[in-house]
């Protein structure tokens, strides 16, 4: 495999992943998204503040 991917196991889910966590599931794409810096400037979502990162 070549390119940004990333594996996470999200527990305590089914098949609607984003019906079941939303709020991890959306922290977990705005980090990915962040980290390999995809857009001409990384992110730039108005008016979006990044959530608190999960601990592991």
């Amino acid at each position: 495999m070549q390119g940004k991917f990333q594996m996470v196991v999200v527990r305590h889910t089914g098949h609607a992943i984003q019906e079941d966590v939303p709020d991890e599931l959306a922290t977990l794409v705005l980090n990915f998204i962040s980290r390999n810096r995809i857009g001409p400037h990384g992110v730039e979502i108005p008016g979006l503040h990044r959530p608190m990162q999960p601990q592991s």
